[in-house]
C-alpha cells in the first residue's frame, strides 16, 4: 500500500486503505488517488440510508408522507452539510482539519 503523507490522514481513510489494502493493493491506490469522491460518496450514502430510515420510522408511526419526508430530507441534509463541508468535515478528509490554538497563561 503506498500513502504519500500516511499521518495527515483521518482515522476513517486510514482504515479504508487498510481494507482495500488487504484486498488488492491496487483498489488501495485508486482509492488513495481518489479520496475525495469516495469519501464523499460515503458520507452521502449514509445520508441515503437516514433518510429512507427516517421516513419508515415517521410513516409507520402515523405522520403523514409529505411530513414524514419533509423532517427526512432536513435531518439527511444535516448529516451530509455536517460531514461533508461543515465543521465535521475533516473526519472524511473533506475539509482542511482545524488549527487548534493554544492558550496562554
Amino acid at each position: 500500500m503506498s500513502q504519500q503523507n500516511p499521518g495527515n490522514y483521518s482515522a476513517f481513510t486510514t482504515l479504508m486503505q487498510r481494507i482495500l489494502g488487504l484486498i488488492d493493493p491496487q483498489l488501495s491506490q485508486l482509492y488513495t488517488d481518489r479520496i475525495s469522491l469516495v469519501n464523499y460518496a460515503c458520507v452521502c450514502g449514509v445520508g441515503v440510508l437516514i433518510n429512507m430510515a427516517t421516513i419508515s420510522f415517521l410513516f409507520d408511526f402515523g405522520l403523514g408522507l409529505l411530513v414524514s419526508n419533509s423532517i427526512a430530507i432536513l435531518c439527511a441534509f444535516t448529516w451530509n452539510w455536517t460531514f461533508s463541508v461543515g465543521p465535521y468535515g475533516y473526519l472524511f478528509d473533506l475539509t482542511p482539519k482545524p488549527e487548534i490554538k493554544k492558550l496562554e497563561a
